[in-house]
């Protein structure tokens, strides 16, 4: 296991992707259409990697349910492997923070593991406003 302190840079880097991503959420339309081409929404403004090799992506999304904050996060492989592995949850929990969740990595209902993917992915969506499913507004700001 890694330990993982956020320097500076770390916090300014991971601040820079929390801003972007508050100004650019997805709408519900626009996610359906990335997500039926099969093209991740985290480009690389939505993104950065935190020493010592953990690999953030964050995004403001609209699901069906509402507004949700997303975080996906990896730990590249160790020195000399190309296999991923996961990030333990003291570091998912301390960049989620740093990114405005305010997240229960145990909550089956919010985190799910890519466990078979080669990027060993955690991914916690976390709603921030719920809308009533016949009322969704999809271009509506968070």
């Amino acid at each position: 296991m890694k330990a993982l302190i956020l320097s500076t840079e770390a916090r300014e880097d991971l601040r820079r992707v929390k801003e972007h991503a508050e100004r650019n959420p997805f709408t519900l339309e626009a996610l359906q259409a990335l997500m039926a081409d099969g093209r991740s929404p985290a480009g690389p403004e939505f993104r950065c990697t935190v020493p010592i090799g953990y690999r953030v992506a964050f995004t403001i999304e609209c699901h069906l349910a509402g507004w949700a904050r997303h975080l996906s996060i990896s730990l590249a492989p160790a020195f000399g492997s190309k296999i991923c592995r996961f990030p333990d949850s003291a570091a998912i929990a301390l960049i989620g923070r740093e990114l405005g969740m305010r997240l229960d990595i145990f909550d089956p209902e919010t985190t799910t593991y890519h466990e078979g993917h080669p990027s060993h992915a955690v991914n916690v969506i976390e709603l921030v406003r719920v809308e009533a499913k016949a009322n969704i507004n999809v271009n509506a700001r968070p």
